[in-house]
């Protein structure tokens, strides 16, 4: 008897398929008997499943019993004959393909790896970059070069001079002054500008954006220096701490792109360079500052003062406390309307060092015509530039000592 007849008498056997009865397992069990038990094709087994179909009730229409037909060939092969499941599945064959083989021992999870998240990691310091770019500037900087392209002469600008060239008082702008950063300010300027403090242990800092000089409430506390109070996104600050040359630092800084608008000596070891971005909103601002961020990370920005979206730089002109001394905040280069372009290409505007010994040969030449303040601010500008001849022939002029050695100055010491 060939496997035809005996699949045919087998499923003749069978109980029909009957709905709501097990009737799709049923069905379902009959399709595996024949393609697996008797491994028919599925013409040689559709004849025989249309006779059971038959007996079903109802009857499957025949798409619905094809396709279980094909269902039932593509699942492993195994003995359903005498299946009293009725069709449900059976246990995985024992040998498995490579593909579904499961390792001995206890399963391991391995979890795949999380995709990043959040903004990229900022680049660390690069003092090989540092050095490629101060190869450039090395041969321009000098004592006086940085003087020499300021549109004002650094060693005339006062803190009040400073601010008026970096916000517009007409528009009703304003900025805080701060002896002391953890509290509200101690001047508001312009409108105590007759007290600005001009020396404090720690320094004196101001506010870099300008403000409306309003108290508003924040998390039940008022304040004048949030977010909420600043008119304009105007500036940015770049700081290093991590650099012991400075000079070959500031040698790397004139070759870059950066919207100057002053560099300023913090009295102690670092530079507070203030770069302009005049952006409209603080999330403007911040986007500016992400872009360039990588960049001046890798010449050792301290990325803390960098994000400061309030912005505390030195104030220029005033003074603080270092290791027991009095250090001024000297004003080292000063642009209000910087461009792109780098200080490296800038052209000069003036000779410091011809200009103030010029000008100290005619005040001593004719004291009377001088009054004291311009010769106090000759003498400051002869002690700011190291011109030791030209102080010399002042001192005898001047009403009092002047505060400072030239020694004391950064540009006596820093740049030479």
């Amino acid at each position: 008897m060939d496997a035809i007849t005996r699949a045919q008498k087998h499923i003749d056997t069978l109980e029909p398929a009957v709905s709501g009865s097990g009737g799709h397992a049923a069905t379902f069990r009959a399709c595996r008997i024949l393609v697996n038990d008797y491994n028919l094709s599925l013409d040689e087994a559709w004849p025989i499943l249309l006779s059971f179909n038959a007996r079903c009730e109802p009857p499957w229409n025949e798409k619905e019993l094809r396709r279980k037909l094909e269902d039932a060939a593509r699942r492993p092969k195994g003995n359903y004959g005498t299946d009293k499941s009725q069709g449900r599945k059976k246990p995985e064959p024992t040998t498995l393909p490579p593909s579904k083989r499961i390792a001995k021992g206890p399963a391991k999870y391995n979890p795949p790896p999380k995709a990043p998240t959040g903004p990229p990691p900022v680049p660390q310091l690069d003092s090989s970059v540092i050095a490629t770019l101060a190869e450039k500037g090395a041969p321009v900087l000098s004592r006086y070069f940085l003087a020499n392209i300021s549109a004002t002469d650094p060693a005339i600008v006062t803190p009040d001079l400073y601010l008026r060239a970096l916000f517009d008082t007409a528009r009703g702008e304003k900025t805080i002054i701060f002896a002391d950063r953890k509290t509200q300010g101690q001047c508001l300027w312009p409108d105590q500008a007759k007290h600005i403090p001009t020396a404090a242990p720690d320094g004196i800092i101001f506010l870099g954006q300008p403000v409306d000089g309003f108290f508003r409430v924040r998390d039940g506390k008022k304040s004048r220096r949030s977010s909420e109070c600043v008119l304009t996104w105007r500036h940015a600050l770049l700081e290093s701490d991590q650099m012991d040359d400075v000079k070959q630092w500031l040698q790397a800084l004139i070759t870059l792109p950066l919207p100057i608008v002053s560099i300023t000596f913090s009295g102690s070891r670092s530079l507070h360079v203030l770069f302009r971005l005049e952006a409209a909103t603080h999330e403007e601002w911040r986007g500016y500052v992400d872009q360039i961020k990588p960049a001046l990370a890798l010449i050792g920005a301290d990325i803390q003062a960098l994000t400061n979206h309030l912005v505390m730089p030195r104030l220029p002109g005033c003074y603080r406390t270092v290791n027991g001394q009095e250090k001024l905040q000297e004003l080292l280069y000063f642009n209000p309307r910087p461009t792109l372009r780098p200080l490296l290409y800038a052209t000069p505007l003036r000779n410091v060092e011809q200009d103030w010994t010029t000008r100290a040969a005619e005040i001593v030449a004719r004291p009377d015509e001088w009054p004291v303040p311009l010769i106090q601010q000759a003498a400051a500008a002869c002690t700011t530039y190291g011109l030791n001849a030209a102080l010399q022939s002042l001192t005898p002029l001047l009403p009092t000592k002047k505060r400072l050695h030239p020694k004391n100055l950064f540009s006596n010491y820093k740049i030479c």
